[in-house]
């Protein structure tokens, strides 16, 4: 045995050692991304710990919060009030008042992600407002979409009795793929396996787009980082003189969310006058985004349709928002399907409509201008506003409203 072993080294000494160094490489690999990611799980002041991760709860109704009454310190700080909304301090909330009152809600960007109150839009708002003796509170939580919105208006309605006089849904691009997450939502919500799941937003989330290939990407970012960095580079010096394509090797940072193929930020550019080219690079891509595309906007519909009614049976107006991801931006996606869908939806039901593309950027933004957008508005290497983007969003909405 140990004289065939030598004549196989002998015979085949460079596939014997290629062989020997590519398993050492996939084992280092493997100590390396593992052992980072045990530090990241179990030693949290190694990582940036997000309001988030320790205000966040889970709930039956409306599936996600924020703990009431409560504080997180941090490089930003977040304070929680009576309701469980985010706001200036722990305040306590009356559910009557005889003073106008304006409730928003909408996802990550209405909550204002990693900023204070103060630089939140809704925020700003609030402090612009309050001369006026108009209270303004925020409902938002990230990762919220139209069937949450309506869930959580419906329970401060009819189970808390809060009263307030007009109601804004800022509407998140995301919240397409958000409603196909959610759909089965409230058949799960009060199963045992809900309660005993940890409080992470993402747990009921099923992947809409999993595929063989998809799954082993994320076996190899998830178990061999170091390899799966160098396959990507690989592939993208394969296909390099391909149309359209998207080089990622030269931007290793790059988000997925400024990539046109990213689902979740960037499903508006299958719906584009004119497509980016290279938009669907797989064979399946285009059905599946036609399929989820036209799920998701029925659910959204719906459920809108569902707000819309409860505004009206309790004498509450209602406004309706939208605003651009940065794949708007870079892919010239001034003159969007999203923004032509509601705007129609609105006029249609007789609800005010807010378009804040205008205020961001115009169908003949430049390239170096793109940039100098992105970077001056959104955190940096974060798909959210920024204090100064959040002030954009907060100036539009002020001159909307009290013009209106």
């Amino acid at each position: 045995m140990v004289i065939s072993k030598i004549n196989i080294i002998e015979k085949y000494p460079r596939i014997v050692l290629s062989s020997f160094v590519l398993l050492l490489i996939v084992i280092t690999d493997f100590i390396c991304t593992n052992t980072y990611i045990f530090i990241k799980e179990n030693f949290p002041e190694k990582r940036q710990i997000h309001a988030g991760d320790v205000l966040g709860i889970r709930d039956s109704i409306f599936h996600h919060g924020f703990k009431k009454k409560s504080s997180f310190e941090s490089y930003y700080s977040v304070y929680t009030n009576s309701l469980g909304f985010k706001d200036s301090s722990m305040r306590d909330i009356d559910l009557k008042t005889n003073s106008h009152r304006i409730l928003f809600i909408g996802d990550s960007f209405t909550e204002g992600v990693m900023l204070n109150w103060e630089d939140t839009f809704v925020g700003m708002i609030a402090n612009a407002l309050n001369e006026l003796e108009i209270e303004v509170l925020n409902a938002a939580r990230a990762s919220y979409s139209p069937s949450l919105y309506w869930k959580k208006i419906e329970f401060l309605i009819r189970e808390k009795g809060l009263k307030f006089d007009e109601l804004i849904v800022f509407m998140d691009i995301s919240d397409l793929e958000d409603e196909l997450k959610y759909r089965d939502f409230m058949g799960y919500a009060n199963s045992r396996e809900f309660k005993k799941q940890p409080i992470n937003i993402e747990n009921i989330k099923e992947d809409i787009n999993s595929s063989a290939i998809d799954r082993m990407k994320v076996f190899l970012k998830n178990e061999l980082f170091i390899s799966y960095i160098f396959l990507d580079i690989f592939y993208d010096l394969l296909n390099i003189h391909k149309e359209g394509r998207e080089i990622s090797f030269l931007k290793i940072n790059q988000p997925p969310y400024k990539k046109m193929n990213y689902f979740r930020s960037n499903w508006t550019l299958h719906l584009a006058e004119s497509p980016p080219v290279g938009l669907h690079q797989a064979e399946d891509t285009e059905t599946t985004w036609e399929e989820n595309i036209k799920d998701g906007l029925e659910l959204m519909t719906l459920n809108m349709d569902k707000i819309a009614r409860l505004c009206n049976e309790s004498n509450i107006d209602l406004t309706l928002a939208v605003y651009p991801h940065q794949g708007q931006i870079i892919y010239d996606d001034f003159n969007s399907f999203y923004v032509k869908f509601w705007k129609s939806y609105c006029i249609k039901n007789n609800i005010k409509f807010l378009n804040i593309f205008p205020a961001i950027f115009t169908s003949n933004t430049t390239n170096s201008d793109k940039r100098s957008i992105i970077n001056n508005i959104y955190i940096k290497n974060d798909v959210h506003f920024n204090a100064y983007g959040n002030k954009i969003i907060a100036d539009a909405f002020l001159d909307f409203y009290l013009k209106d």
